[in-house]
């Protein structure tokens, strides 16, 4: 099985989403999830899904977050300022 990253893994899209990917009989280990919040990530942890930290407003958001992930679900931010939600969105497309 491919590997699947979940950018925004702990919120409310991301989880339920992991949740379904469970369901459906992917491996915890063949799931990547991409999370901001450590608390939150816990319980994902638990289940054996591998972490990763990586917050896309950040200049160290880098390509090593994706390594070994072969699909993304990509979780667009929720930020008002336009520019600032286009500069994310870069972040991530160009750590691919």
């Amino acid at each position: 099985m491919s590997k699947i990253a979940v950018l925004g893994a702990t919120g409310n899209f991301g989880g339920k989403v992991i949740e379904g990917l469970l369901a459906r009989g992917i491996a915890p280990s063949d799931i990547i999830a991409i999370y901001r919040n450590e608390e939150k990530a816990a319980g994902l942890k638990e289940k054996g899904v591998k972490l990763r930290f990586g917050d896309y407003s950040k200049s160290d958001f880098g390509a090593s977050i994706f390594e070994r992930a072969e699909k993304l679900l990509f979780v667009s931010g929720t930020d008002a300022d336009a520019l600032v939600h286009i500069k994310q969105h870069i972040a991530v497309v160009f750590s691919m």
